[in-house]
């Protein structure tokens, strides 16, 4: 049997008003924020994407499932397929 872990009142509290300021972001509900939450995190566990570009960022990503990922280390990938490490990327 598994045991459930409740977040503590603190943690839960925040919890709350993080998905509050996602819906409103997202413009949708709470349930559906919630499902779009739930869809982004499978897409990292499966793919190893942390976050894919739309609009004008379209092709860009941000992985770990690059050859140039090393030991769990993003690196923001162009769409031509380049990598971008942290030493890569300037202010």
């Amino acid at each position: 049997m598994v045991k459930k872990k409740r977040l503590s009142f603190r943690g839960r509290e925040e919890t709350l008003s993080k998905l509050q300021e996602l819906s409103e972001a997202l413009d949708c509900t709470k349930t559906e924020a919630i499902e779009k939450a739930i869809d982004l995190l499978y897409q990292q566990v499966t793919t190893g994407d942390i976050w894919v570009g739309t609009g004008v960022w379209k092709g860009w990503r941000l992985t770990t499932a690059h050859a140039a990922s090393s030991h769990g280390q993003p690196v923001l990938v162009a769409p031509d397929g380049t990598p971008y490490g942290p030493g890569d990327i300037q202010k």
